[in-house]
């Protein structure tokens, strides 16, 4: 077998699909599922764009009667008809495109060369039996990364709430990672995916202890339909203009993913009550933010939730007055103490430092 490395733009591509030159073999296909506009959409503007895709994968294989020569298509079907359906004028793009609405003879003249003239990369097989090709993508799947979770979620799901949580991650990753709140590589494993996923399923039905399964189950759910993106948009918009000013918690103890989805939960609740939160705290009308206030009281709870994890070390190395003073913060917090430290996934936890942070974010000092 041979593997050859070989390139067409989309117009030359799209051409030989349509000669015939270039089939699709369904024994290929790994998924059933038909992707859906939105997501047609997202390559279509990925290509737009100028950003790479992953290559494709064709099998050569020669007619010795017609001498014909044909490739099929054993990696990227789906990729291959999404980009030479538009091209081809058969959808338009997605609400969520910055083309929303057009379809390929819509799309400027410098966007249309820009697309037709964008080139694909593919690896070429020649000479390779089915045995091989197998043998080849078992091995390919072999030396990659298994998914995570929320990886697995974007590989499966196709709808609604995921393209949602991928505008999202998209519109706000320079913020979390400006805060603290997520890595460059937590960010390209998409941590913050399955961060706003679990914040949404909250706002929407409450705090839960976490559940891979139940954010599994939110997506099936909401896969079709989800009616609270407007809703959910809005929230975000205004915590994140809210936290992006309060530079002093930005890579502090408060910046942990469990802290952080208790905090932006009180948030949300504080500006605009949320009806699902009222079994946990129950408010009648926005709370009026004093982010003076609001700064020195998380300040505190920071300091909490920083004694938390170093006092087993500074209790050998420290003198006894410096470990009373410590213990008596701890107990003036200690509910806010042990919720920091244990179990910090679980409701009662989440439950416990929502109502904390949410009274941290009232006008009244601590």
């Amino acid at each position: 077998m041979q593997v050859t490395a070989t390139q067409f733009t989309v117009g030359e591509y799209c051409d030989q699909l349509r000669q015939g030159l270039v089939v699709v073999n369904r024994d290929y296909q790994r998924s059933a599922k038909v992707w859906p506009t939105a997501a047609k959409s997202y390559l279509i503007d990925t290509l737009l764009l100028g950003f790479p895709i992953p290559k494709l994968t064709l099998y050569q294989r020669t007619d010795p009667a017609s001498r014909r020569v044909t490739k099929e298509i054993v990696d990227g079907q789906q990729r291959s008809e999404a980009i030479c359906q538009f091209a081809s004028g058969r959808y338009r793009l997605s609400s969520k495109s910055p083309n929303a609405g057009r379809r390929f003879s819509q799309l400027d003249e410098q966007d249309q060369i820009r697309l037709l003239e964008y080139p694909i990369n593919f690896d070429l097989l020649v000479g390779a039996t089915r045995e091989e090709i197998r043998e080849l993508f078992r091995r390919i799947n072999s030396y990659t990364v298994p998914l995570n979770r929320q990886e697995t979620r974007h590989a499966i799901f196709q709808g609604e709430f995921k393209w949602f949580v991928v505008e999202l991650s998209e519109r706000y990753a320079s913020a979390t990672k400006a805060m603290g709140l997520f890595s460059e590589a937590q960010l390209t494993r998409m941590a913050d995916g399955e961060m706003f996923s679990e914040l949404v399923m909250a706002l929407s039905s409450g705090i839960k202890t976490a559940s891979p399964a139940a954010i599994t189950e939110f997506y099936e759910a909401n896969d079709k339909t989800f009616d609270a993106a407007d809703e959910m948009r809005r929230r975000f918009a205004v915590v994140f203009d809210r936290l992006l000013k309060w530079e002093p918690l930005h890579h502090g103890p408060l910046m942990k993913a469990y802290h952080f989805f208790s905090l932006f939960l009180a948030m949300s609740h504080a500006i605009e009550p949320v009806d699902a939160l009222q079994p946990v705290v129950t408010l009648a009308h926005p709370v009026d933010i004093d982010d003076d206030v609001a700064l020195v009281n998380l300040g505190t709870l920071a300091d909490v939730a920083t004694t938390t994890t170093e006092t087993d070390q500074k209790a050998d190395r420290t003198e006894s007055q410096e470990v009373e003073e410590t213990l008596d913060v701890e107990a003036k917090y200690d509910e806010f103490r042990r919720a920091a430290a244990e179990g910090t996934n679980i409701e009662a936890q989440r439950q416990t430092r929502f109502r904390w942070f949410l009274r941290a974010v009232k006008p009244e000092p601590f």
